[in-house]
């Protein structure tokens, strides 16, 4: 649950990078104009992915599902281009992020499922 939260967040601090105007107009709003700082935004950015990546990895050596892991170094390399290239690119890899933590979720349940209670 933890990599799923961490996912999300980085793709909210990810439509902060993109300039999102909605978003951008809020922050304006309640004097939090910092939040807009490019030198604070994308190095959170790339530290929340790398902790996402760091999750899936310590997953893929437990289990044999090493897809989440991959996916999670695809979102990296298209967010990290998507920064400087093209924003639509950046939100795509984000969400290859969100569905690669919930993927790995999943994993985890199917190999570790809650204990049934025992029916008397």
């Amino acid at each position: 649950m933890k990599n799923i939260v961490l996912s999300i967040s980085a793709l909210f601090i990810g439509m902060l990078a993109a300039d999102f105007i909605p978003l951008v107009n809020f922050l304006k709003s309640i004097n939090a104009e910092v939040m807009l700082n490019k030198y604070i935004v994308v190095p959170c950015l790339i530290l929340l992915i790398l902790l996402v990546i760091k999750q899936n990895h310590f997953i893929a050596t437990y289990t044999d599902e090493f897809v989440p892991f991959q996916l999670s170094v695809l979102s990296l390399i298209l967010t990290v281009v998507g920064l400087y290239l093209f924003t639509r690119i950046m939100i795509l890899g984000l969400i290859i992020l969100i569905v690669s933590s919930y993927w790995s979720r999943k994993t985890i349940q199917q190999y570790y499922p809650k204990k049934r209670a025992i029916e008397p």
